[in-house]
């Protein structure tokens, strides 16, 4: 890998961002944004309000998987949550 590469590969931006979830409250209507903790990002943070994709009448629950993507803010430190795969869970 070229010294250059290596170093894009490294930048902040590079990071991952797309991160396994747990949804934190169960959402009352499609209509209703999510409430998500994303452990590996900081376990004790609650992201709220993030758009999902409904999956026919199932509405995600409290302790419910996902996938989430964390996009970039206008705020440094402040990532805006999107839930983009979720899943019913059984323990």
């Amino acid at each position: 890998m070229s010294s250059r590469v290596a170093k894009l590969w490294n930048t902040e931006s590079s990071r991952n961002t797309l991160f396994e979830g747990i949804i934190a409250r169960d959402v009352a209507s499609e209509s209703d944004l999510a409430d998500v903790v994303v452990p590996a990002y900081d376990e004790d943070r609650v992201f709220a309000s993030a758009p999902w994709m409904p999956r026919g009448v199932t509405l995600p629950s409290s302790g419910d998987r996902c996938i989430v993507a964390l996009g970039e803010t206008d705020v440094p430190g402040t990532p805006e949550p999107w839930i983009i795969a979720w899943w019913p869970y059984d323990d």
